[in-house]
């Protein structure tokens, strides 16, 4: 199992951290942040797809079957300690990204396994929970909104890997009631959840990391980073 590299690595863990007013790009490290500095195969423009570090190199999640399968169902399930205003939005961005064609749905802790049930035998579970104490923070000292951590196991070219497991944290207290704020992490998560990096850098983007400049939604080039990554698109 590997570790996976999205944006800043703090204290071993992946880490994402989006929050207003901000230029990230002067505290993130650049090689991090895919989605700035080119484009992966079988993605639009300005899009990559998650990669992990390996002994030797980095090895990259396979475009259009990131968890082993193309279009594998996801079920984004929120913990006990979502707020009813984080399941509210967590819920219109799962629309969103459905509507678009992804196959994901969103499940609170009760509905976790009803959900998994409907959605089939190769779905897959990836689990928010809600932060209300301390963030963590980057190397600067500013608070994180959330945090991805993912794992991975080799595909059968060994050139590439499979997803095998995504957790994120969403911390409240830098999220401070901010609707737009936890709509753009939960959008990164959903990303993230797909194998899709979320640091595309274009200008009507809802998953770059610099949110203030963040469209409120997916942006058409989103869409289609998101189908083809995922294997949604045919």
């Amino acid at each position: 199992m590997v570790k996976i590299a999205i944006a800043a690595i703090v204290a071993g863990v992946v880490a994402v951290a989006l929050f207003g007013g901000l230029d990230l790009g002067k505290w993130l490290d650049p090689d991090n942040l895919q989605g700035r500095a080119g484009t992966s195969p079988g993605l639009p423009d300005g899009y990559q797809r998650l990669r992990f570090p390996d002994a030797e190199e980095k090895k990259y999640v396979v475009v259009g079957a990131p968890w082993g399968s193309p279009c594998q169902p996801v079920v984004v399930a929120l913990d006990d300690g979502a707020p009813s205003e984080m399941v509210k939005q967590t819920k219109k961005v799962v629309r969103e990204a459905r509507k678009a064609g992804l196959d994901i749905t969103a499940a609170t802790a009760k509905q976790v396994d009803k959900k998994v049930a409907k959605a089939g035998d190769d779905a897959v579970v990836v689990r928010v929970k809600a932060k209300d104490g301390e963030p963590a923070t980057m190397p600067n000292g500013a608070p994180l909104a959330f945090q991805v951590k993912a794992k991975a196991t080799p595909a059968e070219d060994p050139e590439f890997h499979h997803l095998s497991k995504v957790t994120a944290k969403v911390y409240l207290r830098t999220i401070d009631g901010d609707a737009k704020l936890l709509r753009a992490s939960i959008r990164a998560i959903i990303a993230s959840g797909e194998g899709l990096d979320p640091s595309a850098d274009g200008a009507d983007s809802g998953l770059t990391l610099r949110v203030e400049d963040a469209a409120d939604g997916l942006s058409p080039a989103d869409v289609a980073a998101l189908l083809a990554m995922s294997g949604c698109a045919s």
